[in-house]
């Protein structure tokens, strides 16, 4: 469970180093892709938070299941990306502005 959680602590780091207008103009891509890819994380973990409850309630239990294979999937898949955007992030502002 940390290793999905650890992005969501690492927005921390971005929310207050990008503080500074430079620092956040040196990386306009990256910064909306991890927001995004963070966002939909925390979405999918809503998701299947809601589809575990409702399949232990007994109702629709296809897509309960397909919903939280869904969220296991972009968890192992996408949520890891986040490590290298971050680490893109932190590293471009100090190389470009010296």
């Amino acid at each position: 469970m940390n290793t999905y959680i650890a992005p969501l602590r690492d927005m921390q780091f971005v929310m207050t180093e990008l503080a500074s207008l430079d620092k956040a103009l040196i990386n306009p891509v990256d910064y909306p892709i991890l927001i995004g890819y963070v966002c939909g994380g925390w979405q999918m973990a809503g998701a299947a938070l809601a589809a575990s409850i409702s399949n232990a309630a007994g109702d629709d239990r296809d897509f309960d299941l397909a919903k939280i294979a869904t969220a296991h999937f972009y968890a192992d898949r996408i949520l890891p990306t986040t490590s290298a955007l971050l680490e893109t992030i932190r590293s471009g502002a100090s190389a470009a502005l010296g």
